[in-house]
């Protein structure tokens, strides 16, 4: 029973199963090209209106998209972690004021 009280219609997906397997939905390649998103601290985001219709980073992501191009978001905190960047296959890091 789920914690609304009604039943699954399938059981959870085991760990080694991939969520293509699972759901039979094409999994999305890997995006090596990420787009750095800074709203700030992580506990209160003071900046997260750039996300928005109208903000930097918003108007950055969208004109690449506009050509059916969709970058990854990495934050700014991991902009210059390789590992980071590296685990996710993210080779080329880009900030809205290069999109301009």
């Amino acid at each position: 029973m789920s914690a609304r009280g009604r039943q699954r219609a399938e059981p959870p997906v085991a760990v080694s199963r991939t969520p293509s397997a699972y759901t039979g939905k094409v999994v999305a390649e890997v995006r090596s090209s990420a787009l750095v998103m800074d709203a700030g601290e992580s506990d209160s985001a003071p900046l997260r209106s750039t996300c928005a219709p109208g903000g930097q980073f918003f108007e950055a992501w969208m004109k690449p998209a506009a050509q059916g191009v969709r970058p990854a978001v990495v934050l700014a905190g991991h902009a210059r972690d390789s590992e980071h960047l590296a685990a996710r296959g993210t080779t080329e890091v880009i900030t809205p004021d290069q999109v301009a």
